[in-house]
Order: C-alpha cells, then sequence, then structure tokens
C-alpha cells in the first residue's frame, strides 16, 4: 500500500514541525492538541496515530496513555506509535509493550517518521488486514468478502458479527470501529 494514502493524527500538545514536513510531502495528516473526541479517534478514520503519552488525555481525565490503552481496546487496528520527548519510567514502558505498536522519540529525524510509516504500509496486504481484523472477530466467508471489497457492513450485520464472535452486544462499536478500518485500509490498497 502507499504509504501517502494513509490517514495519519498526531496527538500532541506542542506544534511539531514534522507534522508540516510530512502534508508538504504530500501525506494525509491532522494535529490535535488533545484528544478532541475519543470516538473519532477509535473509529476508523485514522489509520496511524502518533500520540504523545504526556501533555494529552486532559480533556478525557486522563493521560496520554489511558488514550492509549483506550484506542488498544477499542480499535486494535489502528497502528499506534507513542510520541515522546522524555523516557519511560518501567510502568509507563510496560503499558507501551502492552498497547503500542512502536515507539519514537520527537528528537527523530522526518525520514525516521516516514520509514516507520513507510514500514507499517508494507504490511497491508489485504491477507495481514483480515488477519489482524479476525484476531478480534471471526469472520464468515462473506463479511470476509464484503470487507475485502472495501465494503463497510451495516448496524445490523456488525450486531450479527459481534454475536457470533461472542462479542457483548454492547461492545458492538468496537466490532464496527475494527471492521471499518480494515475496510478502508482494504479500499486503500486496491
Amino acid at each position: 500500500m502507499e504509504a501517502r494514502r494513509l490517514r495519519i493524527l498526531f496527538v500532541d500538545d506542542e506544534d511539531l514541525q514534522i507534522i508540516g514536513n510530512l502534508k508538504a510531502e504530500g501525506f494525509d495528516v491532522e494535529h490535535w492538541r488533545d484528544v478532541e473526541s475519543l470516538e473519532k479517534l477509535a473509529d476508523g478514520r485514522y489509520h496511524v496515530v502518533f500520540l504523545d503519552v504526556r501533555g494529552v488525555g486532559k480533556k478525557h481525565g486522563g493521560t496520554g496513555l489511558d488514550v492509549l490503552r483506550y484506542l488498544a481496546i477499542h480499535n486494535p487496528l489502528v497502528f499506534t506509535i507513542v510520541f515522546s520527548a522524555k523516557p519511560f519510567t518501567p510502568q509507563e514502558g510496560e503499558l507501551l509493550r502492552k498497547h503500542a505498536n512502536r515507539c519514537m522519540t520527537k528528537d527523530c529525524t522526518f525520514y525516521d517518521v516516514v520509514e516507520a510509516i513507510e514500514d507499517h504500509a508494507k504490511t497491508l496486504t489485504p491477507e495481514k488486514i483480515i488477519e489482524n481484523l479476525e484476531k478480534t472477530v471471526k469472520l464468515g466467508w462473506f463479511t470476509r468478502r464484503r470487507i475485502l471489497k472495501g465494503t463497510s457492513l451495516s448496524e445490523r450485520q456488525l450486531e450479527a458479527l459481534a454475536r457470533k464472535s461472542g462479542i457483548a452486544s454492547d461492545a458492538v462499536k468496537i466490532v464496527a470501529n475494527c471492521t471499518q478500518i480494515a475496510a478502508t485500509l482494504l479500499a486503500l490498497s486496491a
């Protein structure tokens, strides 16, 4: 998949020159100073999220680590890169190993960031996307085919998928988030 087709979000309380550089190179990048909406963060509209773990999350009564944990639970298909200037405590390090896909320091170069995005884009084959999705839900042949075509599922189909996967009905939104990002990634790779 072409890395420039991925939608990227930086959640950081600082202005970062790297965001302007990415935009200048044709990347689709947004910047939030804090988490504007947990739902928008997890609903599949962003494929890669760079997340500062200090200084963000305050709007929702937590820290960037709480936001990272939320995102890992509510849409594990979003590729998360923790982007921080300070070293981590052992407790923070344990949470990062469990929930983040990658960690980078803010003093990294523009090329390091582009390389991280491109490395992730290379892994986004249809087979890998479906494999990652099936870690969350059990797909039948017809559902897999719809998602492989890049088609989003209806609410009724999502509820049936959640039931089939043994997921509580109140977690249908998580299934929706995961299938939505899988469908958009597959549509982009076509």
